[in-house]
């Protein structure tokens, strides 16, 4: 822990803030600093102040100034309101930076490891939501969140991903690019259908109609921002924007729940509890339901490694890339099967009409080219597969070269994956079943589709 320092010039020259910094603002008695938190903590008669460097514009940081101000006003505590300079601004602009100082509040990041704190997490967040509702001006000028903003991490992760593929096919492979490119069919197919459900529930248009309505995101919740003194406190406000609430939670999720493997239990308890302490009410809750799932889909953690290494983010060795994006990858199923239980509980599941569609519009969708018919093999609710690699659909099959097609008797989605051999002799072994059921069909039918042949490629997905 760095040492108190009376006056604090040294420290403010450390920090790389004007020694002159201080005397903007009416403090009261002798001033103690010391660097802390990435900012400089001050402590005088009257309490103590954190003093940071912003991060943003000062356009975002007097929206910042504003939502504070206005959470205050609405009884929200505690809240970190900017303390105004002798000249009544909420910030100081100095060529090295712009700074502003609010109360300091004691605690320790947040780690969510408990199901009690993430619970608490997600009801401090729909309490604040309620209490910033209305507080920014509903234009569009503002940093954050923007109708494209979550297609475009789509796509910027689709291009990095073809990068990795690229680079794996030339000289000399690092084992990461290795890794990538073996798994990209899948990544790619993931952001396709995490594409096409954002479309098909108007992403766009819902968070146009958050931001008509006044609502706020905090656009930064998560461990950092977030200090647990007993409660937990939110105490960075300077991503917050309007936008569409649900996209908080949504990011804070991603981030947190790959440490439970994606409980499916954890899960739909955070989103209920969230609900209910947004008050939401039941005519809404499937969109915001909806909503969830659709960014739940997106494989968030694979694709933030893959940036991470594509830019050198992190000073970590090569294997622990590979050991990371390994663990991502085995989290796949859990992920998918807590969403698709949340959909469930929330009456949510769609008609197989309905998948096979969406589907269809994952196909379609410009992200990522068709995929090679060679080096996949179809498999569907009624299973064909065939009996040697790279070979054709039996002929009068229901199945196209494409992703998705739909059988007018049954209506079943067709889905591309990639096989083991164990799993191919499996699928053929419930083929087999299948076809015995349709001959017989006084018998049980109560099978289970995928059986013992579970792998990250599996069909399982949310809709």
């Amino acid at each position: 822990m760095s040492a108190w320092a009376h006056q604090g010039q040294a420290v403010l020259k450390d920090f790389g803030a004007p020694a002159d910094l201080l005397a903007e603002y009416p403090w009261r008695g002798p001033l103690r600093l010391r660097a802390a938190r990435g900012g400089v903590k001050i402590r005088t008669d009257s309490g103590s102040f954190w003093l940071r460097r912003a991060r943003v514009g000062r356009d975002q940081l007097q929206a910042a100034s504003l939502c504070a101000e206005a959470v205050h006003a609405h009884g929200w505590r505690p809240v970190p309101r900017f303390v105004r300079t002798l000249y009544g601004d909420p910030y100081v602009v100095d060529a090295s930076g712009v700074y502003y100082v609010t109360p300091w509040f004691s605690g320790s990041v947040c780690h969510f490891r408990e199901s009690g704190q993430m619970q608490q997490a997600v009801q401090t967040l729909a309490g604040w939501q309620r209490a910033a509702l209305g507080s920014l001006p509903v234009a569009d000028g503002l940093p954050g969140s923007t109708p494209s903003a979550w297609t475009a991490r789509l796509r910027e992760g689709m291009d990095e991903v073809r990068r990795m593929e690229s680079a794996a096919n030339g000289a000399d492979p690092t084992p990461f690019q290795r890794l990538v490119a073996g798994v990209a069919d899948q990544l790619k197919r993931r952001i396709d259908e995490a594409a096409a459900q954002l479309q098909r529930i108007e992403f766009s248009r819902l968070e146009q109609a958050a931001k008509a309505a006044g609502h706020v995101c905090h656009g930064r919740f998560h461990g950092d921002a977030l200090l647990n003194g007993g409660t937990v406190t939110v105490v960075d406000y300077e991503r917050v924007h309007p936008g569409l609430p649900e996209t908080d939670l949504a990011s804070w999720m991603q981030r947190y729940l790959p440490q439970h493997d994606w409980d499916v239990e954890c899960t739909c308890q955070l989103v209920d509890k969230y609900l209910g302490a947004r008050n939401v009410e039941d005519g809404e809750r499937s969109d915001a339901v909806r909503v969830l799932a659709a960014l739940l889909a997106i494989p968030m953690q694979s694709l933030q490694l893959v940036r991470w290494y594509v830019h050198g983010a992190l000073a970590w060795e090569e294997e622990d890339y590979v050991d990371a994006l390994e663990a991502s990858l085995e989290r796949e199923e859990g992920r998918m099967r807590a969403i698709k239980e949340l959909l469930r509980r929330h009456a949510l599941v769609p008609t197989s009409r309905e998948t096979g569609a969406e589907i269809a519009m994952a196909a379609a969708a410009p992200m990522s080219p068709p995929l090679d018919p060679g080096a996949t093999v179809h498999a569907v609710a009624s299973v064909v597969v065939p009996e040697k690699e790279g070979t054709a659909p039996p002929a009068g099959s229901t199945e196209s070269a494409g992703l998705a097609s739909t059988v007018e008797s049954e209506q079943e989605a067709t889905l591309q994956i990639r096989l083991s051999p164990s799993q191919r002799e499996r699928l053929q072994q419930i083929q087999e079943e299948r076809r015995r059921m349709r001959e017989y069909p006084d018998r049980d039918r109560g099978i289970r589709l995928w059986g013992d042949a579970r792998s990250l490629e599996e069909s399982t997905k949310p809709n």
